[in-house]
């Protein structure tokens, strides 16, 4: 009879055992779940937060881009007033008929392009037909040029002043390929530049490696794009008179 008593106290310690068992790896699943769900939520909140500082590092440039526009033109004011006259556009008298008038729109980031508003209707621009530092604000007034050899130059206003110029760096060519139509220019400050040139380049350009080259710069959006500037005699004496005729006063 005894013998009985122990084998169902076995049997149950047995049972309750395997209770244990089963009520632990219910907890540990749910627990896993609870984990699981948890990850999601971090993920989640990581995504938002990266999106966040993407954001706040956006608008951080927007206003550098900003800064640098009103302290371009406090520069440009002062400028003038030094020499008690303001620049009125409506009163450029311009000699020759190649030049349009139009209305700064954007930048095409992927086209590398402008768009210009020219009596209603949108046109695009090469942003190396620009010749200022920096774009216009947009619905400013910008000129529109045609040289002898067809190519655009486009001057930007803002408030009624002429933007700045765009910088002139000199240049050395490092690396050339004919086959892919590259080039690798160092620029002292900034270091090597990468160029992917048009089917006629090495055509209008007789260069080679060590050769230096003249190259222009302009800011978009806290970016610097350069292009590389003919050095032909019309081509600078074009826009030397060009310059003559916007900066009268």
């Amino acid at each position: 009879m005894a013998e009985i008593i122990i084998q169902k106290e076995e049997k149950q310690k047995e049972k309750d055992l395997y209770e244990k068992i089963e009520k632990l790896d219910s907890e540990i699943i749910r627990q896993a779940e609870i984990i699981e769900k948890q990850k999601k939520v971090i993920e989640f909140f990581e995504k938002k937060i990266e999106k966040l500082i993407r954001e706040s590092a956006k608008k951080e440039e927007y206003i550098k881009d900003i800064n640098k526009v009103v302290a371009s033109l406090k520069e440009t004011i002062e400028k003038i007033g030094v020499v008690k006259k303001n620049v009125d556009i409506s009163k450029v008298s311009v000699e020759s008929k190649n030049y349009l008038k139009g209305q700064f729109v954007r930048f095409e980031k992927d086209k590398a392009a402008i768009e210009v508003k020219i009596e209603g209707k949108s046109y695009f621009y090469p942003l190396s037909d620009y010749q200022c530092r920096y774009l216009p604000l947009s619905g400013a007034r910008v000129f529109i040029f045609k040289c002898d050899d067809g190519k655009n130059l486009i001057f930007g206003f803002n408030l009624g002043f002429m933007i700045p110029l765009s910088k002139r760096l000199c240049g050395v060519i490092k690396f050339i390929s004919h086959l892919k139509k590259q080039i690798k220019i160092y620029i002292e400050n900034i270091g090597y530049v990468h160029f992917d040139v048009s089917e006629d380049f090495f055509s209008v350009y007789s260069v080679a490696v060590g050769d230096k080259i003249i190259l222009k710069e302009v800011e978009v959006e806290g970016r610097s794009y350069f292009f590389v500037e003919s050095d032909k005699d019309e081509n600078i004496k074009a826009r030397e008179k060009i310059l003559q005729l916007l900066q009268k006063v």
